[in-house]
């Protein structure tokens, strides 16, 4: 997922501020935070902060694909890239047994 001629190429590594890190405030509210996760493992994508078009007039300040934005323009989180890998691993080992 990292090809450096392409703009919205993932990151090698999350961000320092990264949604997926231990302690991060997106996982402070449990609830919402297993939600995300429920989504995501739907077929949801997570987009980087870093790679998400300013919205001043949305109320989380983001123009999110949800936006009516086209989220081929917009990055994929690493940490969600690198939850989603261990997610396919374990299931993976999980059938191997």
């Amino acid at each position: 997922m990292l090809d450096m001629d392409i703009p919205t190429s993932s990151f090698l590594e999350p961000c320092n501020n990264c949604a997926f890190r231990p302690g991060s405030p997106e996982q402070a509210d449990t609830e919402e935070w297993k939600k995300t996760i429920t989504s995501l493992k739907a077929g949801g994508q997570f987009f980087c902060h870093k790679g998400v078009p300013i919205d001043v007039k949305n109320a989380n300040g983001f123009a999110y694909p949800k936006d009516g934005k086209d989220p081929r323009k917009m990055r994929i989180c690493r940490g969600y890239l690198n939850m989603w890998g261990a997610m396919m691993e374990k299931r993976m080992e999980a059938e191997r047994t």
